[in-house]
């Protein structure tokens, strides 16, 4: 199963680091949440560590989602997120590792590859594309929400993409 969260930022344009992160991590933990309901189990979501009050808001972030606006439907998320430091688990390395190396290429490579006077664009991605694109398609846990009030289809999870030109689901070309 990958969820995950993207932010293409316009240039020269900062984006809200609390704000993205916070939002990232509730669209996370809400596809998280939904995936347990389906297989009928409960979960628990560890974290790379940041700053201490960086958590503290994190984690208040995904209580205040959980309890407040019961957003996470029979509680299958069973605690707020736990932090541990990357450099000791091997779990988060490995996320990390798809993060950096999959991940970020793909999204540079569908969303900025015009951008060549940018330090972090690479033609080589390309090839990343080429080569995991359709993997990270089809290891996203997507499904679908009907919204009673309009009767819209909407899909959920995945790998969320926020550009700053519009917002896009992530279909890596293959």
């Amino acid at each position: 199963m990958l969820v995950g969260s993207v932010w293409v930022k316009k240039r020269g344009k900062p984006l809200n680091e609390r704000s993205v992160y916070n939002l990232s991590i509730q669209k996370i933990a809400s596809s998280f949440s939904h995936y347990l309901e389906e297989i009928g189990d409960n979960g628990l979501i560890v974290m790379d560590s940041r700053r201490v009050n960086q958590n503290i808001l994190t984690s208040h972030s995904i209580f205040t989602e959980k309890y407040s606006f019961k957003r996470y439907k029979h509680a299958p998320i069973i605690e707020s997120p736990l932090f541990g430091n990357s450099k000791n688990h091997a779990l988060l390395q490995i996320s990390d590792i798809i993060v950096s190396g999959v991940l970020f290429p793909l999204a540079i490579q569908a969303y900025c590859l015009e951008l060549e006077d940018n330090i972090h664009v690479s033609r080589k991605y390309i090839e990343i594309a080429e080569r995991f694109g359709r993997d990270v398609q089809n290891l996203q846990y997507r499904y679908i929400e009907q919204d009673i009030i309009t009767n819209s289809i909407n899909y959920r999870g995945g790998i969320y993409v926020v550009n700053k030109r519009g917002v896009d689901l992530f279909y890596p070309h293959a």
